[in-house]
């Protein structure tokens, strides 16, 4: 789940859990140095704040992601195998996260791992002590403490990234590219593709992830039968393959008395998944794809199609027949639409899931190994073993219900006998996601997506209102972020 997110976490339940079978040093200064110390108070000049309290770098137009770049080098392939030796010298693999999500599945499925008896967040793998730092993201506070540990001579093996900073920090310096630990394309293989984009830079991938997180339109099965006559995710899809098909429907929607869904905000990331990034050639400016989002979210709100409010202010479209669908990824339906409550539409299984109009994703965690940790060959491992090794990822899932980044086991648990979800009314999310996975790309992630994407969802608000013209809207937006 993304830091970022809002959540919920209770207990999800699955109606039938069945489980068959069993100069590298200067770039990173001026990297790290940009975002900020730990426990600073003050602003660093060059940095931005989001919403959410993450740090975003604001002067980082030299080093572009680069996420869909690749080389035709036959000798220098995104990933091949190294013949470098990796360091291992450290008594001591030290481990940076924000939460306890990750620690959780390696201390239960890392073949080797055997847990301290009195502290969560200490344990071993073989002769070799396992010590876990958990800094929560609040406030920026996990980025700070990460960048202020890669700064100095502070012991730093493995850390965590999300895919709207990633780019900050999968860069060579700061990590080791899959090439570097030894791992192969053929490694690869089975992952989805865009898992990759997110953390690649000039070719190199520099971090690998467990899980993917694709999104879908999650719509309530009462009001699709009686304005659409059925709640079938085929039939549903059919209707809302694409925006035009999906605007149709919303006119439907306001006829019969509801919103077809809560507020514009829940289709901003799915409209924009495949839009340019915010800094292009080093300026930022509002792309095509991004403004067709700002007038087609004008007419919904013109036509009374959605409301304008924030997208974490949703509450009661969750309990009674509002609004017909929000987009998300599963962690959103398990944890966010207010299941265990007791009288929410989740409760009763009243929500179902289909593609909709955009395929994207929304979250995700990646794992790096740091360039100056002095574990490398035990990182490089732990990377592989937790995000490639089928049995592992199997063993998460059966667990957690994590859709893992693996081919092969998402069409697995797509096919018939396993479960399915409560939420969903018995509908298992796998069938959906095997198809969706496949289609998903990564934009070209940088660190000022997250600030920038908040602040034109939050300008752009008095535009839908119709309290500002859209040019006194966009010049808001751009006096903010420039």
């Amino acid at each position: 789940v993304s830091s970022g997110s809002k959540t919920n976490k209770k207990k999800k339940k699955w109606l039938i859990p069945v489980i068959i079978g069993g100069s590298a040093a200067a770039l990173l200064a001026i990297v790290l140095i940009v975002v900020g110390i730990a426990g600073s108070s003050s602003k660093v000049p060059g940095e931005k704040k989001t919403d959410s309290g993450n740090t975003q770098i604001t002067n980082n137009s030299n080093k572009p992601n680069n996420n869909n770049k690749t080389t035709d080098n036959k000798n220098n392939n995104v990933v091949q195998n190294s013949s470098a030796n990796l360091v291992e010298t450290g008594d001591v693999l030290t481990i940076e996260c924000w939460n306890d999500e990750w620690q959780t599945r390696v201390i239960n499925f890392m073949p080797g791992y055997t847990q301290d008896a009195y502290n969560s967040n200490k344990g071993h793998i073989g002769d070799v002590a396992v010590k876990w730092i958990i800094t929560p993201s609040d406030n920026g506070a996990y980025r700070n403490k990460l960048n202020k540990d890669l700064s100095s001579n502070a012991d730093v093996d493995i850390f965590l990234v999300e895919s709207q900073y990633a780019g900050d920090y999968t860069l060579p310096g700061i990590a080791m590219s899959l090439s570097e630990l030894g791992i192969s394309s053929s490694d690869l293989t089975d992952q989805y593709s865009y898992t990759q984009q997110v953390v690649n830079y000039n070719g190199n991938i520099y971090g690998s992830s467990w899980q993917v997180c694709p999104g879908g339109m999650i719509y309530n099965r009462a009001i699709a039968k009686e304005v659409l006559g059925t709640d079938d995710p085929k039939q549903v899809q059919n209707q809302c393959a694409n925006w035009d098909k999906w605007m149709a429907v919303a006119s439907k929607m306001r006829d019969a008395g509801y919103k077809m869904t809560p507020t514009v905000d829940f289709t901003y990331r799915p409209y924009t998944a495949n839009c340019q990034s915010w800094s292009g050639g080093g300026t930022i400016s509002i792309d095509s794809n991004t403004k067709k989002w700002i007038e087609m979210s004008k007419n919904m709100a013109d036509c009374g199609y959605a409301g304008t409010f924030g997208l974490w202010d949703t509450h009661e479209d969750f309990y009674k027949n509002i609004s017909f669908c929000v987009f998300g990824p599963a962690w959103y339906f398990d944890f966010c639409m207010q299941y265990g409550a007791g009288d929410s539409i989740a409760d009763k299984g009243g929500w179902a899931l289909c593609e909709g109009p955009q395929a994207y994703f929304w979250g995700g965690t990646w794992i790096c190994v740091a360039e100056k940790s002095d574990n490398q060959e035990l990182a490089a491992k732990v990377l592989k073993t937790m995000t490639m090794d089928q049995k592992v990822l199997s063993s998460i899932t059966e667990t957690y219900h994590d859709t893992v980044n693996s081919k092969t086991l998402v069409k697995k648990y797509a096919g018939n006998g396993y479960w399915g979800d409560s939420v969903l009314g018995g509908q298992n999310p796998y069938t959906i996601w095997k198809d969706t996975l496949p289609k998903i790309k990564s934009k070209n992630l940088t660190s000022y997506d997250e600030y920038c994407d908040e602040q034109l969802t939050t300008c752009m608000r008095d535009y839908f209102n119709g309290t500002a013209t859209y040019k006194e809207a966009e010049n808001n937006f751009l006096s903010i972020v420039r």
